[in-house]
């Protein structure tokens, strides 16, 4: 269950017989702590850019919403351009971390090389200019989170609401965290060349998010 992933992050315990339970809460409520504010120190604001959104991709005035209007083809093997929208930011060096709060049964998030943009098609399974991670329905009970480029895939009783992207640009690195802060992926040793790299969104079918 998806709740089990949560409880894992708080070291696994069971509330009934645990004798040193209060303790044991102390010293995770610290360790989070610790997380937090080591994030904080880098964490970025991040806004959508209207001029990589199509007109069917409706952002908030405060460019922090995105909301798309009919159904967009599912993710497969290419992702339709008229689902993508990317952050303003560019980065060229650094550490930095944001959040991504997503309603939608299919979405993908993560980051791009600015250069991507000009390509008429994306091929997340191969293409080296993204590193994102994403989630489609599997069947009625389950979520199918698959990681881009195509190296890994696995299943969830419930899909992920909330991701956590942390990059780091001087050792080519992304991690993604869940919403209990658990582990999901990092991409590592990537050569960005100094070239602009942004946060990157794919919104199909009836979908939003929130960064």
């Amino acid at each position: 269950m998806f709740t089990s992933r949560c409880e894992k992050n708080l070291g696994g315990y069971v509330p009934d017989g645990t004798p040193n339970l209060n303790e044991r809460l102390k010293v995770t409520s610290q360790e989070i702590s610790a997380l937090q504010k080591a994030t904080e120190s880098y964490k970025v604001d991040v806004t959508l850019d209207p001029e990589t959104a199509c007109s069917r991709l409706i952002l908030s005035e405060d460019l922090k919403n995105a909301r798309m209007l009919g159904c967009i083809p599912h993710l497969s093997n290419k992702f339709p351009r008229e689902a993508f929208v990317w952050g303003r930011e560019r980065i060229t060096s650094g550490r930095h971390y944001w959040v991504v709060k997503v309603s939608s049964k299919q979405w993908a998030a993560g980051i791009s090389r600015d250069s991507v943009r000009k390509k008429k098609s994306i091929n997340p399974n191969t293409d080296d200019s993204i590193w994102a991670v994403g989630v489609k329905p599997h069947d009625k009970y389950t979520s199918e989170v698959c990681i881009f480029p195509e190296v890994d895939s696995f299943y969830l009783e419930q899909n992920i609401r909330k991701l956590h992207v942390a990059l780091n640009y001087e050792e080519g690195r992304v991690e993604f965290y869940d919403e209990c802060d658990e582990f999901i992926y990092a991409f590592t040793s990537i050569s960005f060349s100094g070239e602009e790299i942004r946060p990157f969104f794919f919104v199909p079918d009836h979908g939003s998010l929130i960064c």
